[in-house]
């Protein structure tokens, strides 16, 4: 059951104003939130008798925490929120309907009574509570004026750095880690009616809790509001080691209302700022491809609304998609001019789609893993059979069978590049460093440089500026216009699928794959750099005790029963690189043919696998292998020469490439991975290159490439799918 907590102020302090909780309560209930729970030491303020609605009576701090447990207990997801709150729509609903597991919190907008917040690379790392702010601020009493100006005297906001409100969604999966959190909190109090401990809670007749540490008499006193309380939830549980992420409003409102003057801002501004406008502006990914945000979004978004208020599913959009996808191959197929400029705009009108479906999903709050599966299976599908599209058309208009090899190529080195991104996402998971468990009364310099330093465990603020290389690219990030330049470098699907459409209309399948496999060598080369630069200065990291790329290098029942070598990586490493690198450059002089560089290609794959490189490159392994079947089977192709062994080698390296994403999603997904008799009878890439390679020393590939294809179809494909089906019910 999901359950929304409305925390009111106490009595006597700043009484909820209109708009306030009976309109907060509504808004919960029509996002669909099945329990609203309203806690207060007096009068809700809520008319009687609203469905859905029950009241629990906590006037102290203590009181709330036996409160929560109980909520927490009986719940799915929990929303806590600060019942003086005033928001539109589309922000609660992405907060309080988030598709994730774990714990989010709503980030501040410079309004008063928000509270300041430490963010350290993009992860919030801790929050003040309103007793720190007051007694940095020095105010008297911030809460005994109308017009208060916020908690601590001042808005939060003046304190400069980023800030976050009194909104904390608590997922699935933070629930146990909340539950914790609240122990802690219970376990560091001394009693209900004592005011020495961190979390003193007064006397039991002061209305709901001082959020905060005690202070002396003569001190700054506390509004005793809902985004407190909040804040010390957050406080425990990131000083608890769980993450919490946060929810940016993106110019909607969402605020503590205390008084006259900001009811009338409040109102004034849901009035003013259009709530459907800016629900449908979340709809658009916050961070995209220049192409994607300039000439596309801008009217996609539309088409997402058009299909929600249809009842159309994202699936659906999906499902139309693919269909265009297929329409454009089949015209590019055709060799012609006309059909090609026909293939293009399909194309363009299938990549709108694909815009639309997330869209739709994120309009709709529409989210589903078997959604997530079927949106990238189906990109995959249209990119690959849109290249088979363009290279059977240009051999239909009379070019030679090259031009297969090229598609395939085009086509192995996409597939790289997103394995790279699956592997290095892997890698900096791993070797992230946990938020430092720290103990709840330590007082921290909430005016000190927020963004620019955290501290660890036992050890002193780690500054983040960076020198050197990687220094220098992050500064140039503030440059304008150059995230677009970089965006665009990385090839991107959205500027890929443009590059297809003019290619095939002005340069040709040919021309075409040759721009692709240019741009793409250079956006992984890009990327790849980066990415070895940042692991190599992380590599004192903590690692954990086994590789999590283990899962993702397919190996079969040869690779698997490799013995240990007694050789150390270092001498191994080395080896495996110069072989590595050596078999292409003979096959390229002559000195031996395909059959030679995938003898080779196999055999420095094979020591890689046993070399264990230094687990701050070891992400590099799955991506390394992958470019060994993958080019292997392409160069057996090659010297194949027929069209029969090239269109082969196409079909299997695009199901091979199906199986390796496949294993990756199940993963990012469900946290699992194919079962092992799937790798043991697909042979595992060291089998397949293996029987390839026999194949084309008894002279005849195309048949060994395209039984290979069969069986990989066959297995893979419907193991998957049926897979799918089963676990997304």
């Amino acid at each position: 059951m999901r359950t929304a907590c409305l925390l009111l102020p106490r009595a006597g302090s700043v009484a909820p104003t209109e708009p306030g909780p009976a309109r907060l309560a509504a808004q919960v209930r029509a996002l669909g939130v099945e329990r609203v729970v309203v806690v207060t030491a007096g009068d809700t303020g809520l008319p009687d008798g609203l469905e859905g609605v029950e009241v629990r009576r906590a006037g102290t701090w203590t009181q709330l925490l036996e409160v929560l447990p109980d909520l927490a207990a009986t719940s799915t997801t929990l929303d806590l929120l600060d019942g003086s709150l005033v928001a539109h729509d589309a922000v609660l609903e992405e907060l309080l309907l988030s598709a994730g597991d774990g714990a989010l919190v709503a980030a501040g907008t410079g309004h008063p009574g928000e509270l300041p917040a430490r963010v350290v690379d993009g992860r919030l790392s801790d929050v003040a509570v309103p007793t720190e702010v007051a007694a940095r601020s020095g105010a008297a009493d911030p809460g005994a004026e109308a017009g208060d100006p916020g908690v601590g005297g001042a808005p939060a906001a003046s304190l400069g750095g980023p800030t976050v409100a009194g909104a904390l969604h608590v997922g699935p999966g933070a629930i146990r880690p909340l539950q914790e959190a609240l122990e802690r909190l219970r376990g560091s109090g001394t009693g209900p009616d004592d005011g020495d401990g961190p979390f003193g809670s007064g006397d039991d007749d002061v209305g709901l809790p001082q959020n905060g540490p005690a202070v002396p008499p003569d001190g700054p006193s506390v509004p005793p509001d809902g985004t407190g309380a909040v804040a010390w939830l957050v406080r425990a549980l990131v000083r608890g080691g769980t993450p919490v992420g946060l929810v940016d409003p993106r110019g909607l409102v969402l605020r503590r209302v205390g008084d006259e003057v900001q009811r009338d801002a409040a109102r004034r501004d849901l009035a003013e700022i259009d709530g459907e406008a800016g629900r449908l502006a979340r709809a658009v990914k916050a961070r995209d491809g220049f192409f994607t945000t300039y000439l596309v979004s801008p009217y996609s978004r539309y088409l997402a609304r058009w299909c929600a208020r249809r009842g159309l599913s994202p699936d659906q959009v999906t499902v139309a998609s693919l269909f265009l996808g297929l329409v454009a191959a089949a015209a590019f197929a055709l060799g012609t001019l006309p059909a090609a400029v026909v293939g293009a705009l399909a194309l363009q009108a299938a990549f709108t789609l694909d815009c639309v479906d997330g869209q739709l999903a994120r309009y709709a709050r529409r989210f589903s893993a078997r959604g997530a599966w079927l949106d990238a299976v189906f990109d995959r599908t249209k990119e690959y059979v849109v290249y088979a599209g363009l290279a059977a058309g240009a051999v239909r208009a009379g070019d030679d069978v090259t031009v297969w090899w090229l598609a395939g190529g085009a086509l192995a080195l996409q597939t790289l590049r997103h394995h790279l991104d699956f592997a290095f996402t892997v890698h900096r998971e791993a070797r992230e460093e946990p938020l430092p468990v720290r103990d709840l009364g330590d007082t921290a310099d909430w005016l000190a440089d927020r963004t620019a330093t955290v501290a660890g465990a036992g050890e002193a603020a780690r500054p983040l500026a960076r020198g050197g290389l990687l220094g220098a690219a992050r500064r140039l990030e503030g440059v304008p216009g150059l995230r677009w330049a970089k965006s665009i470098i990385i090839l991107p699907i959205g500027e890929r699928f443009a590059v297809i459409s003019l290619g095939a209309v002005l340069l040709g399948a040919r021309g075409t794959f040759l721009v692709l496999l240019g741009w793409g060598t250079v956006a992984a080369g890009y990327l790849t750099t980066g990415r070895v630069l940042r692991s190599v200065r992380s590599r004192h990291a903590p690692a954990p005790a086994a590789s999590p790329q283990r899962a993702f290098l397919d190996l079969g029942p040869v690779g698997r029963r490799l013995p240990a070598t007694p050789l150390p990586g270092a001498v191994l490493a080395p080896l495996t690189l110069g072989l590595g690198i050596a078999a292409p450059l003979a096959a390229a002089a002559g000195v031996m043919d395909a059959r030679g560089l995938v003898a080779g290609v196999l055999v420095a794959g094979l020591l890689l696998v046993v070399a264990r490189p230094p687990r701050a490159l070891d992400w590099l392994v799955p991506p390394a292998l992958r470019a060994a079947e993958y080019g292997g089977l392409l160069a057996l192709a090659w010297w194949a020469g027929s069209t029969a062994a090239a269109v082969s080698a196409f079909v299997l390296v695009a199901l091979v490439a199906y199986h390796h994403y496949d294993t990756v999603y199940r993963d990012r997904a469900l946290g699992t991975t194919p079962p092992r008799w799937v790798d043991d009878a697909l042979g595992g890439w060291e089998g397949r290159l293996a029987v390839a390679l026999v194949a084309g020393a008894l002279g005849f590939p195309a048949v060994a490439l395209a039984a290979l294809a069969a069986w990989c179809g066959g297995l893979a494909v419907v193991e998957s799918v049926g897979w799918w089906r089963r676990a997304t019910g």
